[in-house]
Formats: structure tokens, C-alpha cells, sequence
């Protein structure tokens, strides 16, 4: 008895189906297809590549966004409620700027799957989405099993919008930190000084950290304007000393 097949329609942000990607099985044993909407097998010519994102067509005008590695993980994260799209092209390969454009302005939360060819996967989305983006911040779920993505984290009974403030605290809590380190070290004109860096800041906090006269004030800031409970670590998988389960930054971020 042949597995069950799961066709993930393709569409633009007008809802429009291009592709359906199928797949059949799970594990080292799946399968996977494309077909056209009319079930012709491939592409029709259509580069992979330039194909939009999984879930383009639900993005509406949602200010953050969580990028997955693939659409099954993209639908988990949209049936409880949490914005996303998904890459198409698998793990060897990098949507193109024309489906990536969709990100531009919107704070971005990159969760890969947790294994090398997932981490390099987004690594390689980073660097191309970080000049349009509004910020790009990395998801780490700690303990994670080999190739787990948001679909095993919602299926263990998670709920994922844990690891999405984590995410947004760490970078936070470090922004702050930087504001400090930077007064130390330039004085109160540092804005002036390093305005790259002050506006890269701003828009982690979405802030303007450089009206702030201290560290201390920026910190009396974000109290203000988000509640407190997120800057709290989370723990997860075995108990261990506290660590927020993001990176506070993008890797290769300039700040």
C-alpha cells in the first residue's frame, strides 16, 4: 500500500496557484514532485528559484514573519496562528530576490532546521534578505532533535511564540547592552559618532535609541513600551543553567 501523498499548493500574494509541491512518505524514504496546477508533472519552464514563498498568499500586512525551511513547517506555524512563510526550493538551494521581496520591511524570524544543510540554508537567506528586512533575528529551539523544525516543536505540545520573544528579547537585552558599551567607550555623542549602528539598534527596539541619554533610560523605554515577562530566559529540553534559546544577533550583523 502506497503512502498517503500531501500536495502543499504554491500561490502569489494574490492567491494565485502556480505550482503544487507534492510529497509522499517522510524520512530518508520520501518522495517529493512538483506538478502544475492542472497535475502536468514540473515546472512548465518556471524557475524554482523564482517561485514564490510558502504562505505568501496569507502574509497580508503582518509586521514579523517566521521563515521556515519547507511548506510543513510553515503550515504548522499558520494553523496556530502565527504569520510565516516557507522556502520551496529545499535545503541545497536559495529562493530568489523576486520571492523574497515579500519580506521587505517586516521583522523577520529565521527558524532552520536543526541540522547543517538547514543551518546553511538560512544563513544564506540572511545575508540576502538583511537589506530589506526591518530586522533579522535567528529562532534556536535548545535540545532540538536531529532535523527538528516548528512542525515537531507545535506537535511536542509547544507553543512556538515562546521562542519568537526569546528571539526578540535576546536581541533587545543586547541592544541595550551595546548602547552602553558604546557611551563608555564615545561618549554621549556616539549616535553621531557610529549612526549605522544607532540605526540598526533602533530597529530592533523600534526605538529611537539614540534620543536616549543612557542605557538606563533606553532600558526604562522598553519596560514602557513592552512588557516585561518575555526578557525572562526560557528553558527547554533538559534543565540547565539559563540561556535565552536565540542568538542575540544575525550572524555577520554590523553593529
Amino acid at each position: 500500500m502506497s503512502a498517503e501523498t500531501t500536495r502543499y499548493p504554491d500561490a502569489n500574494v494574490a492567491g494565485e496557484v502556480l505550482a503544487v509541491h507534492c510529497r509522499q512518505g517522510s524520512g530518508s524514504g520520501k518522495s517529493v514532485w512538483w506538478e502544475l496546477p492542472d497535475g502536468t508533472p514540473g515546472l512548465g519552464g518556471m524557475s524554482l528559484a523564482g517561485l514564490p514563498l510558502y504562505g505568501s498568499e496569507s502574509l497580508g500586512s503582518a509586521g514579523s514573519v517566521v521563515f521556515t525551511e519547507g511548506e510543513k513547517a510553515c503550515r504548522a506555524l499558520l494553523d496556530v496562528g502565527v504569520p510565516a512563510v516557507g522556502s520551496v526550493t529545499g535545503a541545497s538551494s536559495t529562493p530568489g530576490p523576486e520571492a523574497l521581496a515579500i519580506l521587505a520591511g517586516r521583522d523577520v524570524y529565521l527558524w532552520a532546521d536543526a541540522d547543517r544543510v538547514g543551518a546553511e540554508h538560512m544563513a544564506r537567506i540572511a545575508n540576502l534578505i538583511d537589506p530589506i528586512a526591518s530586522f533579522v533575528y535567528v529562532i534556536r529551539w535548545a535540545g532540538a532533535p536531529a532535523h527538528g523544525d516548528a512542525f515537531d516543536y507545535i506537535a511536542a505540545g509547544r507553543d512556538p511564540r515562546r521562542l519568537i520573544d526569546a528571539a526578540r528579547w535576546s536581541a533587545v537585552v543586547d541592544a541595550v547592552e551595546t548602547v552602553a558599551a558604546c557611551r563608555r567607550f564615545y561618549g554621549p555623542t556616539w549616535a553621531e559618532v557610529l549612526p549605522a549602528t544607532a540605526d540598526r539598534l533602533g530597529r530592533i527596539v523600534h526605538l529611537d535609541i539614540a534620543a536616549a541619554q543612557t542605557a538606563a533610560e533606553l532600558g526604562a523605554a522598553l519596560d514602557t513600551t513592552y512588557p516585561p515577562e518575555p526578557r525572562q530566559p526560557v528553558l527547554d529540553g533538559p534543565r540547565r543553567a539559563p540561556r535565552y534559546e536565540a542568538a542575540p544577533m544575525m550572524a555577520g550583523a554590523t553593529i
